[in-house]
């Protein structure tokens, strides 16, 4: 579970990538060969990505069951930064 929204950014901003679960499906964080953030449902699921060029525009856009992400982190589990 991610608590601190702020420091989630911060690891964002410095190049981290971040897999985790959220109602039994997986989900991942990472970033295109241009440099711009990438969200995405695990192939696994159903493929979905989105692109954003920031961390922020990421947690307010990127929506999972109707919610964005900055609501779903505090509830995600199996979160594996790296």
């Amino acid at each position: 579970m991610i608590k601190d929204i702020q420091e989630f950014v911060a690891n964002c901003d410095i190049g981290h990538e971040f897999e985790f679960d959220y109602k039994g499906i997986g989900y991942g964080i990472g970033w295109d060969k241009s440099g711009k953030i990438v969200a995405y449902r695990k192939k696994a699921f159903g493929l979905h990505e989105q692109t954003f060029d920031t961390a922020e525009e990421m947690l307010n856009h990127f929506i999972i069951d109707g919610e964005p992400l900055h609501d779903v982190l505090p509830k995600a589990v199996n979160v594996i930064m790296y």
